[in-house]
Protein backbone atom coordinates (compact mmCIF):
# COMPACT_ATOMS: atom_id res chain seq x y z
CA UNK A 1 0.00 0.00 0.00
CA UNK A 2 2.87 2.30 0.82
CA UNK A 3 4.38 1.99 -2.68
CA UNK A 4 1.01 2.84 -4.24
CA UNK A 5 0.73 5.97 -2.07
CA UNK A 6 4.23 7.10 -3.05
CA UNK A 7 3.45 6.51 -6.72
CA UNK A 8 0.20 8.50 -6.49
CA UNK A 9 1.98 11.34 -4.68
CA UNK A 10 4.75 11.46 -7.29
CA UNK A 11 2.19 11.50 -10.12
CA UNK A 12 0.28 14.33 -8.44
CA UNK A 13 3.43 16.40 -8.03
CA UNK A 14 4.41 15.89 -11.68
CA UNK A 15 0.95 16.89 -12.89
CA UNK A 16 0.88 19.95 -10.61
CA UNK A 17 4.28 21.17 -11.81
CA UNK A 18 3.26 20.61 -15.44
CA UNK A 19 0.03 22.57 -14.88
CA UNK A 20 1.99 25.47 -13.41
CA UNK A 21 4.37 25.46 -16.38
CA UNK A 22 1.41 25.49 -18.77
CA UNK A 23 -0.22 28.35 -16.84
CA UNK A 24 2.95 30.43 -16.85
CA UNK A 25 3.43 29.68 -20.54
CA UNK A 26 -0.10 30.96 -21.27
CA UNK A 27 0.55 34.19 -19.35
CA UNK A 28 3.84 34.77 -21.15
CA UNK A 29 2.77 33.27 -24.48
CA UNK A 30 2.94 36.45 -26.59
CA UNK A 31 6.55 36.89 -25.54
CA UNK A 32 7.60 33.27 -26.10
CA UNK A 33 5.96 32.76 -29.52
CA UNK A 34 9.28 33.26 -31.42
CA UNK A 35 11.03 30.76 -29.11
CA UNK A 36 8.20 28.21 -29.34
CA UNK A 37 8.19 28.30 -33.14
CA UNK A 38 11.94 27.58 -33.15
CA UNK A 39 11.33 24.58 -30.88
CA UNK A 40 8.82 22.72 -33.06
CA UNK A 41 11.11 19.68 -33.24
CA UNK A 42 10.81 19.34 -29.44
CA UNK A 43 7.01 19.37 -29.60
CA UNK A 44 7.09 16.83 -32.43
CA UNK A 45 9.26 14.55 -30.30
CA UNK A 46 6.92 14.92 -27.29
CA UNK A 47 3.99 13.80 -29.42
CA UNK A 48 5.97 11.03 -31.13
CA UNK A 49 7.16 9.29 -27.94
CA UNK A 50 3.65 9.53 -26.45
CA UNK A 51 2.06 7.94 -29.52
CA UNK A 52 4.57 5.08 -29.63
CA UNK A 53 4.23 4.49 -25.88
CA UNK A 54 0.46 4.16 -26.36
CA UNK A 55 0.89 1.77 -29.30
CA UNK A 56 3.18 -0.42 -27.20
CA UNK A 57 1.19 -0.30 -23.98
CA UNK A 58 -2.39 -0.38 -25.30
CA UNK A 59 -2.05 -2.50 -28.44
CA UNK A 60 1.00 -4.49 -27.40
CA UNK A 61 3.09 -3.64 -30.49
CA UNK A 62 6.58 -4.93 -29.76
CA UNK A 63 8.77 -2.37 -31.52
CA UNK A 64 12.53 -1.99 -31.54
CA UNK A 65 12.58 0.57 -28.77
CA UNK A 66 10.50 3.69 -28.12
CA UNK A 67 12.92 6.50 -28.89
CA UNK A 68 14.30 4.90 -32.07
CA UNK A 69 10.96 4.75 -33.94
CA UNK A 70 10.06 8.22 -32.59
CA UNK A 71 13.24 9.78 -33.98
CA UNK A 72 12.86 7.95 -37.31
CA UNK A 73 9.31 9.34 -37.62
CA UNK A 74 10.76 12.84 -37.13
CA UNK A 75 13.16 12.15 -39.99
CA UNK A 76 10.21 11.19 -42.18
CA UNK A 77 8.56 14.55 -41.50
CA UNK A 78 11.62 16.22 -43.05
CA UNK A 79 11.37 13.96 -46.11
CA UNK A 80 7.68 14.82 -46.32
CA UNK A 81 6.48 11.66 -48.05
CA UNK A 82 5.77 8.65 -45.83
CA UNK A 83 5.89 6.05 -48.62
CA UNK A 84 9.18 7.34 -50.06
CA UNK A 85 10.58 7.70 -46.55
CA UNK A 86 9.71 4.15 -45.56
CA UNK A 87 11.12 2.79 -48.84
CA UNK A 88 14.37 4.67 -48.18
CA UNK A 89 14.43 3.31 -44.63
CA UNK A 90 13.77 -0.22 -45.88
CA UNK A 91 16.62 0.03 -48.41
CA UNK A 92 18.97 1.31 -45.70
CA UNK A 93 18.00 -1.48 -43.32
CA UNK A 94 18.30 -4.17 -46.03
CA UNK A 95 21.79 -3.02 -47.02
CA UNK A 96 22.82 -2.83 -43.37
CA UNK A 97 21.37 -6.29 -42.70
CA UNK A 98 23.16 -7.86 -45.68
CA UNK A 99 26.48 -6.44 -44.48
CA UNK A 100 25.68 -7.61 -40.94
CA UNK A 101 25.00 -11.16 -42.19
CA UNK A 102 28.20 -11.17 -44.25
CA UNK A 103 30.17 -10.21 -41.14
CA UNK A 104 28.80 -13.07 -39.01
CA UNK A 105 31.13 -15.83 -40.30
CA UNK A 106 34.11 -13.51 -39.72
CA UNK A 107 33.23 -13.21 -36.00
CA UNK A 108 34.19 -9.53 -35.92
CA UNK A 109 34.01 -8.05 -32.42
CA UNK A 110 30.80 -6.19 -31.69
CA UNK A 111 32.24 -2.65 -31.46
CA UNK A 112 34.07 -2.94 -34.78
CA UNK A 113 31.08 -4.67 -36.39
CA UNK A 114 28.81 -1.83 -35.26
CA UNK A 115 31.27 0.68 -36.72
CA UNK A 116 31.16 -1.13 -40.09
CA UNK A 117 27.33 -1.16 -40.02
CA UNK A 118 27.24 2.58 -39.23
CA UNK A 119 29.65 3.27 -42.12
CA UNK A 120 27.47 1.16 -44.43
CA UNK A 121 24.25 2.91 -43.38
CA UNK A 122 25.83 6.36 -43.72
CA UNK A 123 27.24 5.50 -47.16
CA UNK A 124 23.87 4.15 -48.31
CA UNK A 125 22.20 7.38 -47.23
CA UNK A 126 24.80 9.35 -49.13
CA UNK A 127 24.25 7.32 -52.30
CA UNK A 128 20.45 7.75 -52.06
CA UNK A 129 20.92 11.51 -51.57
CA UNK A 130 23.22 11.68 -54.61
CA UNK A 131 20.72 9.73 -56.75
CA UNK A 132 18.03 12.15 -55.61
CA UNK A 133 20.07 15.15 -56.77
CA UNK A 134 20.78 13.51 -60.12
CA UNK A 135 17.11 12.64 -60.69
CA UNK A 136 15.78 15.89 -59.29
CA UNK A 137 13.75 13.96 -56.70
CA UNK A 138 13.46 16.16 -53.61
CA UNK A 139 12.31 13.45 -51.10
CA UNK A 140 15.37 11.33 -51.96
CA UNK A 141 17.68 14.28 -51.31
CA UNK A 142 16.41 14.37 -47.72
CA UNK A 143 17.50 10.78 -47.00
CA UNK A 144 20.21 12.06 -44.65
CA UNK A 145 17.50 13.34 -42.29
CA UNK A 146 16.92 9.73 -41.25
CA UNK A 147 19.09 9.14 -38.15
CA UNK A 148 22.19 7.13 -39.04
CA UNK A 149 22.91 5.78 -35.58
CA UNK A 150 19.29 4.83 -34.86
CA UNK A 151 19.00 3.04 -38.20
CA UNK A 152 22.24 1.16 -37.49
CA UNK A 153 20.97 0.28 -34.02
CA UNK A 154 17.75 -1.18 -35.49
CA UNK A 155 19.86 -3.29 -37.89
CA UNK A 156 21.89 -4.64 -34.97
CA UNK A 157 18.83 -5.32 -32.81
CA UNK A 158 17.05 -7.09 -35.66
CA UNK A 159 20.11 -9.24 -36.42
CA UNK A 160 20.54 -10.22 -32.79
CA UNK A 161 16.82 -10.95 -32.42
CA UNK A 162 16.82 -13.08 -35.56
CA UNK A 163 19.77 -15.11 -34.34
CA UNK A 164 18.19 -15.75 -30.94
CA UNK A 165 14.52 -16.22 -31.86
CA UNK A 166 14.38 -16.91 -35.60
CA UNK A 167 13.30 -14.97 -38.69
CA UNK A 168 9.57 -15.03 -38.02
CA UNK A 169 9.66 -13.31 -34.63
CA UNK A 170 12.33 -10.80 -35.74
CA UNK A 171 10.38 -9.88 -38.90
CA UNK A 172 7.19 -9.51 -36.85
CA UNK A 173 8.87 -7.04 -34.52
CA UNK A 174 10.37 -5.14 -37.45
CA UNK A 175 6.91 -4.96 -39.06
CA UNK A 176 5.44 -3.57 -35.84
CA UNK A 177 8.26 -1.02 -35.75
CA UNK A 178 7.38 0.13 -39.26
CA UNK A 179 3.69 0.37 -38.33
CA UNK A 180 4.54 2.47 -35.27
CA UNK A 181 6.76 4.76 -37.36
CA UNK A 182 4.07 5.21 -40.03
CA UNK A 183 1.24 5.92 -37.54
CA UNK A 184 3.42 8.38 -35.62
CA UNK A 185 4.51 10.14 -38.81
CA UNK A 186 0.90 10.41 -40.00
CA UNK A 187 -0.24 12.04 -36.75
CA UNK A 188 2.65 14.43 -36.15
CA UNK A 189 2.75 15.52 -39.80
CA UNK A 190 -0.88 16.70 -39.59
CA UNK A 191 -0.36 20.43 -39.14
CA UNK A 192 -3.81 20.88 -37.62
CA UNK A 193 -2.81 18.65 -34.71
CA UNK A 194 0.73 19.90 -34.21
CA UNK A 195 -0.04 23.62 -34.67
CA UNK A 196 -2.89 23.47 -32.18
CA UNK A 197 -0.69 21.63 -29.67
CA UNK A 198 2.26 24.00 -30.09
CA UNK A 199 0.22 27.21 -29.86
CA UNK A 200 -2.08 26.13 -27.02
CA UNK A 201 -0.06 25.95 -23.78
CA UNK A 202 -3.03 24.44 -21.93
CA UNK A 203 -2.54 21.26 -23.99
CA UNK A 204 1.11 20.87 -23.02
CA UNK A 205 0.02 18.96 -19.94
CA UNK A 206 -1.88 16.39 -22.01
CA UNK A 207 1.09 14.14 -22.98
CA UNK A 208 2.25 14.05 -19.36
CA UNK A 209 -1.25 13.23 -18.11
CA UNK A 210 -1.72 10.55 -20.78
CA UNK A 211 1.57 8.85 -19.96
CA UNK A 212 0.89 8.96 -16.22
CA UNK A 213 -2.65 7.66 -16.65
CA UNK A 214 -2.01 4.86 -19.13
CA UNK A 215 1.39 4.04 -17.66
CA UNK A 216 -0.15 3.29 -14.27
CA UNK A 217 -3.69 2.10 -15.04
CA UNK A 218 -3.55 -0.18 -18.10
CA UNK A 219 -3.63 -3.77 -16.89
CA UNK A 220 -3.95 -5.70 -20.15
CA UNK A 221 -2.76 -4.98 -23.68
CA UNK A 222 -4.84 -5.75 -26.74
CA UNK A 223 -2.32 -8.37 -27.92
CA UNK A 224 -2.73 -10.19 -24.61
CA UNK A 225 -6.43 -10.72 -25.27
CA UNK A 226 -5.30 -12.96 -28.14
CA UNK A 227 -2.31 -14.43 -26.34
CA UNK A 228 -4.30 -15.61 -23.31
CA UNK A 229 -7.75 -15.94 -24.87
CA UNK A 230 -8.16 -19.61 -23.89
CA UNK A 231 -7.52 -19.07 -20.19
CA UNK A 232 -9.27 -15.69 -20.08
CA UNK A 233 -12.64 -17.14 -21.00
CA UNK A 234 -15.48 -17.75 -18.53
CA UNK A 235 -14.83 -14.51 -16.67
CA UNK A 236 -11.23 -15.34 -15.71
CA UNK A 237 -9.58 -12.26 -17.23
CA UNK A 238 -9.13 -10.53 -13.83
CA UNK A 239 -7.02 -13.51 -12.73
CA UNK A 240 -4.65 -13.55 -15.74
CA UNK A 241 -1.15 -12.25 -15.08
CA UNK A 242 -0.30 -9.70 -17.77
CA UNK A 243 2.93 -7.89 -18.59
CA UNK A 244 1.92 -4.61 -16.95
CA UNK A 245 0.59 -6.24 -13.78
CA UNK A 246 3.67 -8.45 -13.49
CA UNK A 247 6.10 -5.56 -13.89
CA UNK A 248 4.24 -2.99 -11.83
CA UNK A 249 2.61 -4.97 -9.03
CA UNK A 250 4.80 -8.05 -8.64
CA UNK A 251 8.37 -7.47 -9.86
CA UNK A 252 8.74 -3.93 -8.52
CA UNK A 253 7.18 -4.85 -5.19
CA UNK A 254 8.81 -8.18 -4.40
CA UNK A 255 12.11 -8.17 -6.32
CA UNK A 256 14.36 -5.38 -4.96
CA UNK A 257 16.87 -4.22 -7.55
CA UNK A 258 19.79 -4.46 -5.16
CA UNK A 259 19.31 -8.25 -5.27
CA UNK A 260 19.40 -8.50 -9.09
CA UNK A 261 23.11 -9.29 -9.29
CA UNK A 262 22.46 -12.47 -7.33
CA UNK A 263 20.47 -13.84 -10.25
CA UNK A 264 23.35 -13.53 -12.75
CA UNK A 265 24.32 -17.06 -13.69
CA UNK A 266 27.71 -17.30 -11.98
CA UNK A 267 26.62 -15.40 -8.88
CA UNK A 268 23.50 -17.53 -8.41
CA UNK A 269 25.51 -20.72 -8.96
CA UNK A 270 27.95 -19.70 -6.23
CA UNK A 271 25.10 -18.86 -3.84
CA UNK A 272 23.29 -22.12 -4.51
CA UNK A 273 26.43 -24.21 -4.32
CA UNK A 274 27.32 -22.65 -0.95
CA UNK A 275 24.10 -24.00 0.61
CA UNK A 276 24.37 -27.43 -0.96
CA UNK A 277 21.94 -26.99 -3.86
CA UNK A 278 23.23 -28.99 -6.87
CA UNK A 279 24.27 -26.90 -9.90
CA UNK A 280 26.26 -27.77 -13.05
CA UNK A 281 30.01 -27.85 -12.44
CA UNK A 282 31.92 -24.81 -13.69
CA UNK A 283 35.05 -25.78 -15.63
CA UNK A 284 36.57 -22.32 -16.21
CA UNK A 285 35.64 -18.63 -15.94
CA UNK A 286 36.89 -15.88 -18.26
CA UNK A 287 36.65 -12.39 -16.79
CA UNK A 288 38.54 -10.73 -19.64
CA UNK A 289 40.70 -11.28 -22.70
CA UNK A 290 43.78 -11.89 -20.57
CA UNK A 291 42.22 -15.12 -19.27
CA UNK A 292 42.06 -16.55 -22.81
CA UNK A 293 45.77 -17.33 -22.71
CA UNK A 294 44.85 -20.46 -20.71
CA UNK A 295 42.06 -21.54 -23.07
CA UNK A 296 44.07 -24.04 -25.12
CA UNK A 297 45.35 -25.72 -21.97
CA UNK A 298 41.82 -25.89 -20.54
CA UNK A 299 40.41 -27.42 -23.72
CA UNK A 300 43.17 -30.04 -23.85
CA UNK A 301 42.06 -31.34 -20.44
CA UNK A 302 38.46 -31.92 -21.53
CA UNK A 303 38.01 -35.71 -21.62
CA UNK A 304 37.30 -37.20 -25.03
CA UNK A 305 33.73 -38.33 -25.78
CA UNK A 306 32.37 -35.66 -23.42
CA UNK A 307 32.27 -31.91 -23.94
CA UNK A 308 31.26 -28.62 -22.34
CA UNK A 309 28.87 -25.68 -22.64
CA UNK A 310 29.97 -22.07 -23.23
CA UNK A 311 27.70 -19.56 -21.48
CA UNK A 312 27.50 -15.78 -20.99
CA UNK A 313 27.00 -14.69 -17.40
CA UNK A 314 24.50 -11.92 -18.15
CA UNK A 315 22.17 -13.11 -20.90
CA UNK A 316 18.56 -14.23 -21.19
CA UNK A 317 16.49 -16.58 -23.31
CA UNK A 318 19.40 -18.95 -23.92
CA UNK A 319 21.27 -16.43 -26.09
CA UNK A 320 24.99 -16.98 -26.51
CA UNK A 321 24.96 -20.57 -25.25
CA UNK A 322 27.09 -22.94 -27.33
CA UNK A 323 27.14 -26.70 -26.71
CA UNK A 324 30.44 -28.30 -27.68
CA UNK A 325 31.03 -32.05 -27.88
CA UNK A 326 34.50 -33.61 -27.98
CA UNK A 327 34.87 -36.73 -30.11
CA UNK A 328 38.11 -38.36 -31.27
CA UNK A 329 40.02 -35.23 -30.30
CA UNK A 330 37.79 -32.92 -32.38
CA UNK A 331 35.27 -30.37 -31.14
CA UNK A 332 31.78 -30.48 -32.62
CA UNK A 333 28.83 -28.12 -32.29
CA UNK A 334 25.44 -29.60 -31.33
CA UNK A 335 24.46 -29.81 -35.03
CA UNK A 336 27.60 -31.82 -35.85
CA UNK A 337 29.58 -28.92 -37.36
CA UNK A 338 33.30 -29.14 -36.55
CA UNK A 339 34.71 -26.27 -34.48
CA UNK A 340 38.30 -25.08 -34.52
CA UNK A 341 40.14 -23.64 -31.54
CA UNK A 342 39.76 -20.23 -33.19
CA UNK A 343 35.96 -20.69 -33.44
CA UNK A 344 35.69 -21.43 -29.73
CA UNK A 345 37.99 -18.57 -28.77
CA UNK A 346 36.10 -16.18 -31.04
CA UNK A 347 32.75 -17.10 -29.45
CA UNK A 348 34.14 -16.45 -25.97
CA UNK A 349 35.52 -13.10 -27.17
CA UNK A 350 32.07 -12.16 -28.44
CA UNK A 351 30.61 -12.94 -25.02
CA UNK A 352 33.26 -10.84 -23.28
CA UNK A 353 32.58 -8.00 -25.70
CA UNK A 354 28.90 -7.95 -24.62
CA UNK A 355 27.44 -9.56 -27.73
CA UNK A 356 24.77 -11.43 -25.75
CA UNK A 357 24.48 -9.45 -22.53
CA UNK A 358 21.54 -7.28 -21.50
CA UNK A 359 22.32 -3.76 -22.68
CA UNK A 360 25.42 -5.03 -24.56
CA UNK A 361 27.60 -4.39 -21.51
CA UNK A 362 30.95 -6.24 -21.23
CA UNK A 363 30.32 -9.69 -19.81
CA UNK A 364 31.93 -12.76 -18.32
CA UNK A 365 32.10 -16.12 -20.10
CA UNK A 366 32.40 -19.53 -18.54
CA UNK A 367 32.65 -23.19 -19.46
CA UNK A 368 30.26 -25.59 -17.81
CA UNK A 369 29.89 -29.35 -17.84
CA UNK A 370 27.37 -30.89 -20.20
CA UNK A 371 24.34 -32.45 -18.55
CA UNK A 372 22.57 -35.40 -20.15
CA UNK A 373 18.80 -35.79 -19.69
CA UNK A 374 17.28 -38.44 -17.45
CA UNK A 375 15.77 -41.28 -19.55
CA UNK A 376 12.20 -40.09 -18.82
CA UNK A 377 12.98 -36.55 -20.03
CA UNK A 378 15.02 -37.85 -22.95
CA UNK A 379 12.04 -39.91 -24.09
CA UNK A 380 9.74 -36.85 -23.99
CA UNK A 381 11.93 -34.53 -26.09
CA UNK A 382 13.00 -34.50 -29.73
CA UNK A 383 16.61 -33.84 -28.69
CA UNK A 384 18.56 -31.53 -26.42
CA UNK A 385 17.96 -30.93 -22.72
CA UNK A 386 14.39 -30.40 -21.42
CA UNK A 387 14.01 -28.27 -18.31
CA UNK A 388 11.38 -27.64 -15.65
CA UNK A 389 10.30 -24.10 -14.78
CA UNK A 390 8.75 -23.58 -11.35
CA UNK A 391 7.30 -20.22 -10.32
CA UNK A 392 7.96 -19.69 -6.61
CA UNK A 393 6.36 -16.79 -4.73
CA UNK A 394 7.24 -15.93 -1.13
CA UNK A 395 8.42 -19.47 -0.42
CA UNK A 396 5.45 -21.22 -2.07
CA UNK A 397 5.54 -23.08 -5.42
CA UNK A 398 2.55 -21.77 -7.38
CA UNK A 399 2.90 -23.09 -10.96
CA UNK A 400 5.14 -25.39 -12.95
CA UNK A 401 5.80 -26.54 -16.49
CA UNK A 402 8.32 -28.58 -18.43
CA UNK A 403 9.77 -27.19 -21.67
CA UNK A 404 10.41 -29.83 -24.31
CA UNK A 405 12.61 -29.23 -27.37
CA UNK A 406 11.17 -29.93 -30.82
CA UNK A 407 12.54 -30.21 -34.33
CA UNK A 408 11.28 -26.69 -34.99
CA UNK A 409 13.12 -25.32 -31.94
CA UNK A 410 16.31 -27.04 -33.17
CA UNK A 411 16.66 -29.06 -30.00
CA UNK A 412 16.41 -26.02 -27.70
CA UNK A 413 13.91 -25.70 -24.85
CA UNK A 414 13.03 -22.19 -26.03
CA UNK A 415 9.29 -21.53 -26.23
CA UNK A 416 9.80 -18.57 -28.58
CA UNK A 417 11.40 -20.89 -31.13
CA UNK A 418 8.66 -23.51 -31.04
CA UNK A 419 9.40 -25.73 -28.04
CA UNK A 420 6.53 -27.39 -26.17
CA UNK A 421 5.28 -25.98 -22.88
CA UNK A 422 3.61 -28.65 -20.72
CA UNK A 423 1.82 -27.74 -17.49
CA UNK A 424 2.49 -29.85 -14.39
CA UNK A 425 0.10 -30.72 -11.57
CA UNK A 426 1.96 -29.56 -8.46
CA UNK A 427 0.45 -32.23 -6.22
CA UNK A 428 1.34 -35.25 -8.38
CA UNK A 429 4.13 -34.07 -10.68
CA UNK A 430 2.15 -35.32 -13.69
CA UNK A 431 1.86 -33.41 -16.96
CA UNK A 432 -1.77 -32.30 -17.30
CA UNK A 433 -1.70 -30.10 -20.42
CA UNK A 434 0.68 -29.43 -23.29
CA UNK A 435 0.79 -26.81 -26.02
CA UNK A 436 3.07 -25.95 -28.91
CA UNK A 437 4.16 -22.57 -27.62
CA UNK A 438 3.00 -19.44 -29.46
CA UNK A 439 0.72 -21.53 -31.66
CA UNK A 440 -1.49 -22.13 -28.61
CA UNK A 441 -2.18 -25.54 -30.09
CA UNK A 442 -3.09 -28.12 -27.43
CA UNK A 443 -1.44 -31.50 -27.95
CA UNK A 444 -1.27 -34.87 -26.22
CA UNK A 445 1.59 -36.43 -28.18
CA UNK A 446 4.96 -34.94 -29.11
CA UNK A 447 4.67 -33.79 -32.77
CA UNK A 448 8.10 -35.20 -33.68
CA UNK A 449 8.54 -38.33 -31.56
CA UNK A 450 4.79 -39.16 -31.19
CA UNK A 451 5.44 -40.06 -27.56
CA UNK A 452 2.51 -39.34 -25.24
CA UNK A 453 3.25 -36.29 -23.11
CA UNK A 454 0.07 -35.72 -21.12
CA UNK A 455 -0.10 -38.04 -18.10
CA UNK A 456 3.66 -38.57 -17.84
CA UNK A 457 5.00 -38.20 -14.30
CA UNK A 458 8.13 -36.13 -13.69
CA UNK A 459 10.65 -38.14 -11.60
CA UNK A 460 12.09 -36.72 -8.34
CA UNK A 461 9.12 -34.37 -8.07
CA UNK A 462 9.27 -33.84 -4.29
CA UNK A 463 12.99 -33.11 -4.52
CA UNK A 464 12.42 -30.67 -7.40
CA UNK A 465 9.84 -28.72 -5.38
CA UNK A 466 12.23 -28.47 -2.45
CA UNK A 467 15.14 -27.30 -4.63
CA UNK A 468 12.96 -24.63 -6.27
CA UNK A 469 11.75 -23.19 -2.96
CA UNK A 470 15.25 -23.24 -1.45
CA UNK A 471 16.63 -21.48 -4.52
CA UNK A 472 14.03 -18.70 -4.29
CA UNK A 473 14.87 -18.11 -0.63
CA UNK A 474 18.61 -17.98 -1.35
CA UNK A 475 18.11 -15.43 -4.13
CA UNK A 476 16.55 -12.88 -1.78
CA UNK A 477 13.83 -12.20 -4.37
CA UNK A 478 10.15 -12.76 -3.65
CA UNK A 479 8.99 -13.83 -7.10
CA UNK A 480 11.20 -15.98 -9.33
CA UNK A 481 11.22 -18.68 -11.97
CA UNK A 482 13.59 -21.52 -11.06
CA UNK A 483 14.84 -23.65 -13.96
CA UNK A 484 15.72 -27.24 -13.08
CA UNK A 485 16.74 -30.20 -15.21
CA UNK A 486 17.22 -33.85 -14.32
CA UNK A 487 20.63 -35.27 -15.19
CA UNK A 488 20.86 -39.00 -15.86
CA UNK A 489 23.54 -39.39 -13.16
CA UNK A 490 23.18 -36.42 -10.79
CA UNK A 491 19.40 -36.23 -10.66
CA UNK A 492 17.75 -32.78 -10.28
CA UNK A 493 20.11 -29.85 -10.92
CA UNK A 494 19.25 -26.14 -10.70
CA UNK A 495 20.21 -24.40 -13.94
CA UNK A 496 19.15 -20.80 -13.36
CA UNK A 497 17.08 -18.36 -11.28
CA UNK A 498 15.02 -15.96 -13.39
CA UNK A 499 14.04 -12.66 -11.76
CA UNK A 500 11.48 -11.79 -14.47
CA UNK A 501 9.87 -15.11 -15.46
CA UNK A 502 7.60 -15.00 -18.51
CA UNK A 503 3.84 -15.53 -18.50
CA UNK A 504 3.59 -18.26 -21.15
CA UNK A 505 3.48 -20.78 -18.32
CA UNK A 506 -0.21 -19.84 -18.00
CA UNK A 507 -0.95 -21.18 -21.49
CA UNK A 508 1.00 -24.34 -20.71
CA UNK A 509 -1.22 -24.94 -17.66
CA UNK A 510 -4.35 -23.36 -19.13
CA UNK A 511 -4.72 -21.63 -15.78
CA UNK A 512 -4.35 -17.96 -14.72
CA UNK A 513 -1.38 -17.16 -12.53
CA UNK A 514 -2.53 -13.95 -10.85
CA UNK A 515 -5.22 -15.83 -8.90
CA UNK A 516 -2.49 -17.91 -7.28
CA UNK A 517 -0.35 -14.89 -6.49
CA UNK A 518 -3.27 -13.10 -4.81
CA UNK A 519 -4.12 -16.22 -2.78
CA UNK A 520 -0.58 -16.37 -1.41
CA UNK A 521 -0.56 -12.61 -0.68
CA UNK A 522 -3.78 -12.96 1.29
CA UNK A 523 -2.58 -15.94 3.31
CA UNK A 524 0.91 -14.60 4.05
CA UNK A 525 0.09 -10.91 4.44
CA UNK A 526 1.25 -10.97 8.07
CA UNK A 527 3.86 -13.72 7.84
CA UNK A 528 6.67 -13.93 5.27
CA UNK A 529 8.87 -16.19 7.40
CA UNK A 530 7.68 -19.61 6.32
CA UNK A 531 9.80 -22.77 6.30
CA UNK A 532 10.57 -24.65 3.09
CA UNK A 533 8.47 -27.62 4.17
CA UNK A 534 5.50 -25.46 5.21
CA UNK A 535 5.71 -23.49 1.95
CA UNK A 536 5.53 -26.67 -0.10
CA UNK A 537 2.68 -28.08 2.01
CA UNK A 538 0.73 -24.84 1.65
CA UNK A 539 1.29 -24.74 -2.12
CA UNK A 540 0.09 -28.34 -2.55
CA UNK A 541 -2.92 -27.70 -0.33
CA UNK A 542 -3.90 -24.65 -2.38
CA UNK A 543 -3.44 -26.65 -5.60
CA UNK A 544 -5.82 -29.33 -4.32
CA UNK A 545 -8.40 -26.65 -3.47
CA UNK A 546 -8.12 -24.85 -6.82
CA UNK A 547 -6.26 -21.97 -5.16
CA UNK A 548 -9.18 -20.94 -3.03
CA UNK A 549 -8.23 -19.71 0.42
Amino acid sequence: MKSVDVSTLASSIILTVTCLISLVARLLFPEVIPIVEDMTIIFYLILAVTIIALLRNLLGLTTYGVFGPAIVSLGLTRIGDAVVGLIILLIILLVGLVVRLLLEPLRVQMTHRMAIVVITVASTMGIIKYVGFRLGNDPLTYASFLPILISSWIVERFSRHRKENGWKIALTRLTYTFIAIFVTFYLISDRRITDYFIHTPETWIVPVAINLLFGSCVRIRLSEFFRFKEIGRSGRWPFVLTMNVRNREIIEKYNPREKYNKTLKLESKNLLNAVGIPVPRTIAVFDGYRDLKNLENILSKIPSETGFVIKPNNSSGGSGIMIVNKKNGSFLESDGKELSYRDIRSHIEQILDGEYSRGWDPDQAYLEEILYPHPVLEKLAYSGLPDIRLIVFKGIPIMGMIRLPTKKSEGKANLHQGAIGAGIDLTTGKIKNAVVAYEKKPIIYHPDTHVKIVGCKIPFWSQILKLAVKSQRVSGLGYVGVDITIDREKGPVVMEINKRPGMEIQNANREPLLKRIRAVEEILKNNDDISVEDGIRLGLSLEENNWEK
